[in-house]
């Protein structure tokens, strides 16, 4: 036991204090399990060039371009009230050696462009697989498909936050865990020329 806490345990203010203290460790570690610790803005984010490798803690993601289309999922975008999908190109690898199942939080275009934060699609495209994984070694293309209301609120060319996650040992699951993502640059991303041949609906 450390000399602190066998002085602290001599008194009963002392107890008082390693429990309020045992308290206030498991509320950081639960918050910080559920993800709880962003990042307050994106106005000291380093800017970084669109093409670049970044990694972002379990994936590395290096941003191609985008484009504003409405030539996908027309049907579903009807459902959602929306005119256009905003699609962004990526390469995305996983930065450990093991198989990222499911894709974290990884960009975010600006506030007010998309209808949700969250993008509606993942698409592999090299085959249109949907909800992509990432593997080490094995960078792949990814499209990320967000809707849009107006495709004029999609500047060109278009600023994306990228958002990165850290891992640290959770003293309730006893192992390392991944932090909820948090934003950790800032890049802008070219108009492409092209959609992708997998993404293009097929006519009827």
């Amino acid at each position: 036991m450390h000399p602190l806490h066998r002085r602290l345990l001599g008194t009963r203010r002392g107890r008082a204090t390693l429990v309020a203290a045992g308290v206030v460790v498991v509320a950081l570690a639960l918050t910080a399990a559920a993800g709880g610790f962003r990042a307050a803005g994106t106005t000291d984010l380093p800017d970084l060039p669109a093409g670049r490798p970044v990694d972002l803690g379990r994936v590395e993601v290096t941003v191609i371009d985008h484009l504003v289309t409405d030539q996908v999922e027309t049907v579903r975008l009807e459902s959602a009230g929306a005119a256009a999908w905003l699609v962004v190109r990526a390469r995305v690898e996983a930065a450990g050696d093991e198989t990222v199942e499911v894709l974290p939080s990884m960009m975010q275009p600006p506030p007010g462009t998309t209808l949700a934060a969250e993008p509606d699609m993942e698409v592999l495209l090299r085959d249109g697989t949907q909800l992509p994984q990432a593997h080490p070694g094995l960078p792949e293309e990814v499209a990320f498909l967000w809707a849009v209301r107006d495709p004029a609120d999609v500047p060109d060319p278009l600023p994306i936050t990228l958002l990165g996650s850290e891992s640290y040992y959770s003293p309730i699951y006893l192992r390392d865990v991944w932090a909820g993502p948090e934003p950790v640059a800032r890049t802008v991303v070219p108009a492409g020329a092209e959609i992708p041949e997998v993404l293009v609906e097929e006519p009827w």
